[in-house]
């Protein structure tokens, strides 16, 4: 497993260096006096960078978390209005967000590190939304000291022989193999933070129907 991480980490990493070496060639050789050509070879490269820093800024945060390096700041937040902004970040994405969740939840935990665990999965969702373009938040009450929170698409779903997979480093569901916004390990890291801080989390998907994929969080009591 660690041959095959390290493999996939160099490749990677590999992939927009060749790119990014490829078009300041193609600038220097070919197009450095064709200013519509040139822009065009200087898109790529800023492309493959934003990729690369995505990439390494992850690699970094998931290497923060498996080795404990971090602490749990707890504080008292409204859910709804935590999961509003989220979603609020993903305005250009063309994705309808139904949110069902209770106005006056308040819940107990570290909002950022929870935060960018809801950030991952709607991030996945609206890769793999169905073609009504629909995704679902919904939080409902586990028992009375837990709420579960969870993000829904009706997608393509996932194979069951795979559910156990998604979580693993630089795993990718990519059904075309294309190049995609994905680093490959947000759900490594989504896995680090919630066994870190006591959330439990999951995924339920049918394939051809869609994907639900949840976490729970502590109710101010």
């Amino acid at each position: 497993e660690q041959k095959f991480q390290t493999a996939s980490l160099a490749h990677d990493i590999k992939t927009p260096l060749t790119m990014i070496k490829a078009y300041a060639e193609m600038i220097q050789d070919i197009s450095g006096d064709n200013e519509k050509m040139r822009n065009e070879h200087l898109d790529v490269i800023l492309d493959e960078t934003h990729h690369l820093e995505r990439l390494v800024n992850d690699m970094l945060t998931l290497s923060k978390y498996e080795s404990d390096v971090f602490t749990v700041s707890e504080s008292e937040f409204n859910l709804y209005d935590h999961i509003l902004s989220t979603v609020n970040l993903f305005q250009i994405v063309d994705v309808d967000f139904d949110i069902d969740v209770p106005k006056d939840l308040v819940v107990i935990a570290d909002e950022i590190k929870m935060g960018q665990v809801l950030y991952n999965f709607i991030n996945n969702a609206t890769r793999f939304v169905g073609d009504d373009k629909q995704v679902h938040l919904h939080a409902a009450q586990l028992d009375k000291d837990q709420v579960i929170v969870s993000v829904k698409d009706n997608g393509p779903g996932i194979q069951p022989h795979l559910k156990e997979q998604i979580w693993d480093r630089y795993y990718k569901i990519d059904m075309n193999f294309q190049r995609t916004s994905s680093t490959g390990l947000g759900l490594s890291i989504v896995r680090a933070i919630c066994e870190a801080t006591g959330s439990s989390y999951g995924v339920d998907s049918v394939a051809g129907e869609g994907t639900s994929f949840y976490y729970t969080l502590k109710i101010k009591q």
